[in-house]
């Protein structure tokens, strides 16, 4: 699984909403997807769901790590990609089975969603905490 927080030129944040069948509601989510790592490797399909979903491509692209998605039941490992200055450069081409919504959250208020747990993974969470300080973001928290 390839994922990716992707930054437009204009600091926002590409979010993806899109209805989960599991939790059956409508969720926000980062683009991203998987694929046969051993003939198309991670930085790639992270290049091409996010230009699939979203129609943009990335400026700089700087890769995070990975985590297991599910060491108790899953081999699945996810690679983390943060994306710089993303640029529009086509419409989005979705699968016949994809229907979303592509929206534009100012980076602040994405890190405040993450915090509340507003969005629709555990991938977005990981992805902040490793993104964040290479954005020169530290959290402060209170001691309350």
């Amino acid at each position: 699984w390839s994922v990716v927080l992707p930054i437009t030129e204009a600091g926002n944040v590409l979010v993806i909403r899109q209805f989960k069948q599991g939790a059956e509601m409508v969720m926000e989510e980062l683009p991203g997807g998987t694929a046969d790592f051993a003939k198309e490797p991670p930085e790639q399909v992270m290049r091409r769901e996010l230009l699939e979903e979203t129609g943009y491509e990335p400026g700089e692209v700087t890769f995070l790590g990975t985590e297991w998605m599910n060491s108790r039941n899953s081999h699945t490992i996810c690679y983390y990609f943060l994306a710089r200055d993303c640029k529009k450069i086509t419409s989005p081409k979705l699968d016949r089975h994809e229907e979303i919504e592509i929206v534009e959250r100012p980076l602040k208020d994405w890190i405040e969603q993450v915090l509340r747990r507003e969005t629709g993974g555990w991938d977005a969470c990981a992805l902040a905490a490793k993104a964040l300080p290479r954005l020169g973001i530290t959290l402060k928290f209170s001691d309350q």
